[in-house]
């Protein structure tokens, strides 16, 4: 046994040695296959955990700019601006910096003062064709914090330019009141007009300011509107409280123009490029609550839900912004499956003390999408109940249009009729209502005639929509009319070729007319959208054909 037993002792030692030998090669390499791991976008690898891969196979080859340019953008999706920014530095050593880092390194100069250093990179950006708009306007809050006599002269003698132009004007207001030019800034901000959503901020901004110079009356001026974030402004500043959004420094200024420009990407469905421009704003100016709010659209856009949800919970939003960061919190919540948390939040939403109409219906959506129809109508009554009492009652009719849809998929008929029906009275020429209740009738056989009128109604106010074409064919099929059900389900389905339930009606109605070879082609071709019991019924009409029964 001595000599096995040394033998394998001898192997054992030997294999000590190899395999320490082999994991430091494994070692060696792991930054790489980090890297590769990343590459092939393995899904259940944390974002955090892919971006420690590639600052490791950073380290493990620090001239690849390939690699060098994937960590830079996994860094950022991240949100570790350290690697963003390291990343960054080498790809500028390799020369193959890209245009957009210089706006982040641009940042983070100014963030540690080095103002030569900002303006040197300016001098990039402004051979940078993407990125040329913001030069001016950086330009001038690097004057701002050098403390120049004129920082506006860099606004002032920049060349027309769309882009600068859109962003230079809200940017020269903020940069007045910064300076303490509020009569000035007050006026531009004036200029805009008050019901453009993405500039209420603005507005808020400048009442911000003002009301840290005791200029409460100029505070409240600003914050006229009736939209709800000028509403919620106001009852901070009468409150005493101090409103968000003051730009009082460079950065903070520069992450106005960052943010800006990711809402205005984000309108545009740009939402990675917005996810980099709040990044960087972040960087500058991390308790903005209004460049968490985008960063956090920016986020639930790249379906980055929990690091969305986590945004939100990074800041303690004010009365300001609540209710956009609850929204989000809200979409975030239901995609992630946390739907018992998504409704305790819509609850406590649409219980609020001041809650209204918006959101009784948001609530009511919300448990709709869960396929809580019940507890949904229960919503939309809550809802109808506050629009009867308000002066404005145009949009009635959708609240009853909605809970009686929500009531019709819970099964609930008697009651559901009873709504649809007083949607079509509050509203006799809207062609959905009038569409779905006569198509609701028509599937449960209840006064075709009648059924049938609405449809027709309902088609005539809007001619070219499949859905209601559809249902028009259906009612002349359902009456017996194939010849001219097979004439208006085919025009139905030409709008519209994708949708099963259009080629299932257009296959029955060929059937009934004799034509079977069509009517199987029609049905295979509402197959390719189907799924589950639908899916089983349109198999076994292209086997068997449409049943007796099915021809009613």
């Amino acid at each position: 046994m001595d000599p096995i037993t040394r033998i394998c002792s001898g192997f054992a030692i030997v294999a000590f040695f190899w395999t320490s030998h082999v994991q430091a090669k494994v070692d060696q390499r792991s930054a790489l296959s980090h890297y590769m791991q990343a590459r092939l976008g393995q899904p259940d690898v944390p974002e955090t955990q892919i971006a420690a891969g590639y600052a490791a196979a950073m380290t493990a080859e620090p001239g690849n700019k390939i690699i060098g340019l994937h960590a830079y953008r996994e860094a950022i999706r991240a949100g570790d601006m350290a690697l963003a920014v390291r990343a960054a530095l080498q790809l500028q050593q390799a020369g193959a910096l890209p245009g957009d880092a210089r706006l982040l390194l641009f940042g983070e100069r100014l963030i540690k003062g080095d103002l030569r250093g900002a303006r040197l990179i300016i001098d990039g950006i402004e051979q940078d064709q993407n990125f040329s708009f913001a030069a001016p306007i950086l330009k001038a809050w690097v004057a701002m914090a050098a403390r120049e006599d004129n920082p506006l002269a860099a606004l002032d003698l920049a060349e027309p330019n769309g882009l600068t132009i859109g962003y230079s004007g809200e940017q020269r207001a903020l940069l007045l009141m910064a300076t303490g030019k509020h009569a000035e800034g007050v006026t531009i901000v004036k200029s805009f007009a008050s019901t453009n959503t993405r500039l209420i901020s603005l507005r808020v901004s400048a009442a911000a300011t003002l009301q840290r110079s005791k200029d409460i009356d100029g505070a409240r001026d600003l914050l006229l509107g009736q939209d709800p974030t000028s509403e919620a402004a106001r009852e901070m500043l009468e409150a005493g409280r101090r409103l968000p959004g003051l730009v009082s420094s460079a950065p903070q200024g520069v992450a106005q123009l960052y943010a800006r420009i990711a809402a205005d990407l984000l309108r545009d469905r740009a939402p990675a490029f917005a996810l980099t421009m709040t990044r960087f704003a972040r960087t500058l100016d991390p308790h903005s609550e209004y460049v968490a709010l985008i960063e956090a659209q920016a986020l639930l856009a790249v379906s980055l839900d929990a690091a969305a949800l986590s945004a939100t919970e990074r800041i303690a939003p004010s009365l300001v912004y609540r209710a956009e960061f609850d929204q989000i919190r809200l979409k975030a919540l239901e995609k992630l499956g946390r739907n018992d948390d998504a409704v305790a939040l819509a609850t406590v939403r649409a219980n609020a003390p001041k809650a209204g109409v918006n959101e009784q219906v948001q609530r009511g959506e919300l448990l709709q999408r869960l396929k809580r129809d019940v507890d949904a109508a229960d919503a939309y009554s809550s809802a109808i109940t506050l629009a009867e009492q308000s002066d404005d009652q145009s949009a009635l009719w959708v609240l009853w249009f909605l809970k009686g849809g929500a009531l019709e998929r819970a099964g609930l008929w008697n009651d559901a009729k009873l709504a649809l029906q007083k949607a079509v009275d509050l509203a006799p020429n809207q062609p959905s209502a009038l569409n779905y209740l006569g198509y609701a009738m028509l599937d449960r056989r209840e006064n075709i005639a009648e059924a049938t009128a609405l449809i027709l109604k309902a088609s005539l106010l809007k001619p070219d929509d499949p859905a209601i074409t559809d249902s028009l064919g259906w009612a002349y099929f359902v009456a017996g009319k194939h010849d001219l059900a097979v004439i208006t389900l085919e025009r139905a389905v030409a709008a519209e070729p994708t949708e099963a339930a259009l080629s299932e009606h257009l296959g029955d109605a060929y059937w009934v007319t004799g034509r079977k070879v069509d009517a199987r082609y029609a049905w295979q071709a509402a197959l390719l959208q189907a799924e589950g019991d639908i899916a089983n019924r349109l198999i076994e009409k292209v086997d068997i054909g449409l049943r007796s029964e099915q021809m009613k």
